[in-house]
């Protein structure tokens, strides 16, 4: 247990660290291949707002997990035409490797404890969704002093993830996502399912899933 809370720290360090810049991606350069079929590992994600889960997806409220892999799935599925299999699993059945991104910094890949039968495996772990305000300042009309302040609110989704030949065991690829829904006065539900699809758009960026 200890281990897993230091896994999780350590995770949420690197979010900090990196939450405010765009989604970082590492390809394995022997990865060429396009699979017939993809095996989706998620853990369950972290919602750190549940009464925007309550107020948006309530019927969801005990089943988020199943609802946000299900998505990601048939996202997936839509955009690379591969036939995906999906399974929920619990952060503990995750090992984290440090791995490096091209900008030299160090992040964590997930990976399966257990072997996973399968083609191609996609590792999703772990997941956060949290509400995000940016505050930008601009100058105002020429002629006076000062600026204006405006501040932007967000749905985040953050996650790290990894790529896995299933035979071999090889790492493919890995990265980390930041995505975020913007919204006026309230979220709903459309701010949930925009993220998964920008999730899906930069989980396939730069492999041959979309070749």
């Amino acid at each position: 247990m200890k281990k897993l809370l230091l896994s999780i720290t350590l995770i949420y360090f690197l979010f900090g660290v990196m939450g405010c810049s765009p989604s970082f991606q590492v390809i394995n350069q022997s990865w060429v291949d396009k699979p017939a079929t993809l095996t989706i590992l998620v853990s369950e994600p972290y919602v750190i707002n549940k009464d925007d889960l309550v107020d948006d997806l309530p019927n969801e409220l005990n089943t988020f997990s199943y609802w946000f892999s299900g998505r990601l799935a048939t996202a997936i599925a839509n955009k690379t035409s591969l036939k995906v299999t999906v399974r929920v699993m619990t952060e503990n059945d995750f090992v984290f490797e440090r791995v490096l991104l091209s900008n030299g910094k160090s992040v964590i890949a997930p990976k399966p404890k257990q072997p996973v039968e399968g083609e191609l495996l996609l590792c999703v772990s772990p997941i956060k969704t949290s509400r995000y305000e940016q505050t930008t300042e601009s100058p105002v009309a020429s002629g006076t002093m000062g600026s204006s302040t405006t501040t932007s609110s967000y749905l985040r989704y953050e996650a790290n993830y990894a790529y896995y030949d299933a035979q071999k065991g090889t790492n493919l690829g890995y990265g980390l996502i930041d995505v975020r829904s913007g919204f006026s006065f309230y979220m709903d539900a459309t701010n949930w399912e925009e993220n998964v699809l920008k999730m899906v758009e930069l989980l396939v960026k730069g492999t041959p899933l979309v070749n």
